[in-house]
């Protein structure tokens, strides 16, 4: 997974490194299959240091 570093927040457009989460209960392959019932979904959430605004970031 790659995620961009400094990123840009929909709300007040401050580009910076955010703090970054990783959802909990939420797994990452790379395969299509899966992990036993699990969502395969590449993101993390992003919160914004300036204004705490936090957005859904995809992996590329």
């Amino acid at each position: 997974m790659v995620f961009n570093s400094f990123d840009t927040c929909p709300a007040c457009a401050t580009e910076t490194v955010h703090l970054i989460e990783v959802p909990e209960l939420e797994r990452f392959c790379d395969t299509g299959w899966g992990w036993g019932g699990y969502p395969v979904r590449r993101y993390l959430l992003r919160t914004c240091i300036t204004c705490a605004n936090s957005w859904e970031q995809e992996a590329t």
